[in-house]
Parts: structure tokens; C-alpha cells; sequence
């Protein structure tokens, strides 16, 4: 007979099984699906796992069956990766909205869905989704596996497929206070695609502006200014607005570092008009969160507030607890300069409240040491607690400079009980750290 005449195709262990799953959902006996043209013996074999069919075979099967030929022979429903990718778009807008622990569970469906299928890029944008949920959550560790997990999935895959997890590895370790590790695995990375002849723009600016932190982080401002303008250069021929988004934030902080406060609210209102437009909450208080610092900075306090009221509204809303405890620490830094110290005490001591203790040592740290200055006006004893828990969270992170700011906080506050020799000390601890060059 004509099957026994064709050339077997290769397929899976299960098609037997899934060939008669089929048959009884459509309701048809092994002779029914076997006519007009094979036997129903034939089909027993197929379906007991004894024969391959050929493609012909399938052909047949398929059409009689009423399913598209890849779905027989391999088990995927047609559109499912595309429909796999749409369910990842939606739900990466929800964990930038706040809804992590359900976007967690449909993510960990995904990923098994995927995998069980065989669309390792589509398990591999499940994980890169879920390490953001995980690192926006301030589980940076666990975030960490993820990335990597993405990588190895798309190993082979062209390196720029790797930039969105690469720059999330970057992001990660700079948060875990590691940013030489950040720098590395930029610069490798970086290398790598310089020496295969890889470059896209999209993938140079995606990893080149989160470098940019790193490289502040690390002490490297000559560095980090170098990035940012790579960036810029970049910026023009790249069309994704996320990628575009982002850069700005971060080339912003270049910008504030340099005292160009004007061009950062440029970058900054174009980077919040982005994430405004994909619906991306979280992202967007944060650009609000940065134009509000930006403001503080060159004393347009009633601009600051204005941008760090909105920023905190949006950041409520998200499971970003870190973000939103900054933007109410920077409205409490608002309050003072404007002469509103218990509005500022008031503001700080709830900011401290979102902050996991020990999750966050330097924002914790400056928490404290805003609230020093608040209380400095009406609680002398009090201050100096909070100045003293700063100190500790700062020598904890051998952070130099700011041990020195506060030591020299901590002098101006006991004023005349605090020996002259000692506040010179201080201040020129302070002045030498300033002085230290860059690396």
C-alpha cells in the first residue's frame, strides 16, 4: 500500500499518542480517520507507536483531523508562540503596574508552557521578564539566576538577542553594591560583539546606558561620561522607545553630575513622555522621580515637589517599595528646605517605614540622615541617634565620603560641645576624599 512506500519523517516518541487523542475528540473510529485511502490496522500501528508515517501520511491525517500539519506533527497549536509573546507584553505592563504576584504565576505557566513545547526564546523572555518582577521587588539575587538562565537558553542565538538580560545582569550587580562586576560583564560583553562584528545600535544603548550607573557606582565619572555620550551618538538610529526611555534617565544623571540641570529636564521630560505612552507606571514615576531631583538640585523646589508628588502617586501603585520610599525621602529633603521640619520628620519616618531593613543600607542610610537634619532644628538628641544609625550603614558599606559628610553633620550639630580640632578633622577627611582621583 501507498504508506509503506514513503520515506519515514523524523518526529516525536508521543505522535502515536497524540494522533489518537485527536481521533476521540473528533469522535471518529480508526476506520473512519483511516478511509478512503488507508486501513484502520494502519492507523492501530501509528497510534500503538509500531509505525512512522510519512509526510504524505500526515498530510492526510491532518486535513482529515481538521488541525494544521505542525500542530499534528509536533503537538504545538498554531499562532502559540505568538501568542506566548503577546501574553508576555501583557504582562510585563501589569508587573509596572504592580501586579507581581499574579504576573508571577502566569510567568512561571509560560516558561513550563514554553518549554514543553520547544520555543526556548520564548522561555527565555519569560525568565527576563521574571528576573525585572524579581528586581523590581529587590530580590536581586534571584534575579540574577534568571538573566542567566535567559542567556543560556539563547546561547547560540546572535549576541544581540543577549542585551536586554546582559543589561539586567548590569542593573543587578550594581544594585548589590557590586559595580566592577557590573563594569565587567558590560565590557565583555561589549567586546564580544565589537570582535564577532554583531553591534546593533539598539543593543549598543540598551547596555552602554545601564553601564552608566555602574560606572558612577564604581567611582568612574570620566568613564561614565564617555558612555553616555557613545550613547547619544547611538540614540538616533535606534526605534525602540523603551530602549530610547531608559537611556535618557540614565545619560540624565551624566547631565545632573555636570551641572546641566536644564538639558537633564529635557532628557527627563522625554523619557517620561515615552513611558507614558507603552503604559509603563513604574518606569515612568521613576523618570518623575529623577526630574524632581533634578529640580531639588537647582532650587526649584516648587517644580521638585510638583514632579516628586506625581513621581510617589505612580510608584504607590507598584511593588517598587525602594523607588517609592525615595521619592518620599526627596518630597521630605523638600519639606526642610522650605523650612517645614516636622512635615519633613513626619514624611521621612514613613519613607523609612517601606524600606525592608537591610534590604536597602544606602537608601536607609540616607533616610536616617535626612532625618537628622529634620529633627536638628527641634530635637537635638534624637538627631544625632539618627545621624549615628547613618554612620553605621555607611562604615557597614565603606562608603568614605558620605562617613565623612556625616561625621562633619554630626560636628555642626553639637557645635560648641564638639572640640574645634575634632570639626576640622572631619571637614578635612571629608575634603581629602573629594580629592581622591578617579580610577
Amino acid at each position: 500500500m501507498s504508506e509503506t512506500k514513503q520515506e519515514p519523517v523524523a518526529i516525536d516518541t508521543e505522535f502515536g499518542t497524540r494522533l489518537r487523542r485527536l481521533r476521540l475528540q473528533r469522535g471518529f473510529t480508526q476506520a473512519e480517520l483511516a478511509r478512503p485511502r488507508y486501513t484502520h490496522a494502519y492507523i492501530s500501528t501509528i497510534e500503538s507507536g509500531r509505525r512512522t508515517p510519512s509526510h504524505q501520511v500526515m498530510e492526510f491525517l491532518a486535513q482529515k483531523l481538521g488541525v494544521h500539519l505542525d500542530e499534528l506533527e509536533t503537538g504545538r497549536p498554531v499562532g502559540l508562540a505568538g501568542s506566548f509573546r503577546k501574553q508576555l507584553d501583557e504582562i510585563r505592563l501589569e508587573v509596572s503596574r504592580g501586579g507581581i504576584e499574579d504576573a508571577t504565576k502566569q510567568l512561571k505557566r509560560i516558561i513550563k508552557e514554553a518549554h514543553q513545547f520547544g520555543f526556548p526564546r520564548v522561555e527565555a523572555r519569560g525568565h527576563e521578564i521574571l528576573a525585572l518582577t524579581l528586581e523590581q521587588s529587590g530580590d536581586t539575587e534571584r534575579a540574577l539566576r534568571h538573566y542567566d538562565k535567559a542567556i543560556e537558553l539563547i546561547r547560540t542565538d546572535a549576541p544581540t538577542s543577549h542585551a536586554y538580560a546582559i543589561a539586567g545582569l548590569i542593573r543587578c550587580h550594581k544594585l548589590m553594591n557590586d559595580p566592577h562586576q557590573a563594569i565587567f560583564i558590560g565590557e565583555s560583553y561589549l567586546e564580544r560583539l565589537k570582535k564577532e562584528q554583531m553591534a546593533s545600535p539598539a543593543s549598543l544603548v540598551r547596555v552602554q546606558s545601564a553601564m552608566v550607573l555602574a560606572y558612577f557606582a564604581a567611582g568612574s565619572r570620566i568613564k561614565a561620561h564617555e558612555v553616555a555620550e557613545a550613547c547619544q551618538r547611538l540614540m538616533p538610529r535606534v526605534n525602540d522607545p523603551a530602549i530610547l526611555a531608559t537611556a535618557y534617565v540614565n545619560i540624565a544623571g551624566v547631565q545632573i553630575e555636570r551641572g546641566h540641570h536644564d538639558d537633564a529636564n529635557v532628557s527627563l521630560a522625554k523619557a517620561e513622555e515615552l513611558f507614558e505612552v507603552l503604559e509603563l507606571n513604574n518606569e515612568a514615576g521613576i523618570a518623575l522621580l529623577a526630574r524632581g531631583y533634578n529640580y531639588a538640585r537647582s532650587d526649584k523646589l516648587q517644580a521638585a515637589r510638583d514632579a516628586l508628588t506625581r513621581a510617589s502617586e505612580h510608584l504607590a501603585g507598584t511593588a517598587n517599595a525602594p523607588e517609592h520610599a525615595n521619592a518620599e525621602m526627596e518630597l521630605g529633603r523638600v519639606d526642610r528646605l522650605e523650612g517645614k521640619s516636622k512635615t519633613a520628620t513626619r514624611r521621612l519616618e514613613g519613607a523609612l517605614d517601606l524600606i525592608e531593613p537591610g534590604s536597602q543600607p544606602r537608601l536607609e542610610a540616607w533616610a536616617h540622615r535626612e532625618l537628622g537634619l529634620a529633627l536638628a532644628v527641634n530635637d537635638r538628641v534624637l538627631a544625632e541617634k539618627h545621624f549615628g544609625r547613618a554612620l553605621e550603614l555607611y562604615e557597614a558599606e565603606d562608603l568614605k565620603l558620605e562617613i565623612a559628610r556625616t561625621h562633619v553633620m554630626i560636628a555642626e550639630l553639637r557645635g560648641p560641645e564638639e572640640p574645634i580640632e575634632q570639626l576640622e578633622e572631619y571637614r578635612r577627611a571629608g575634603a581629602a576624599i573629594l580629592a581622591i582621583p578617579e580610577l
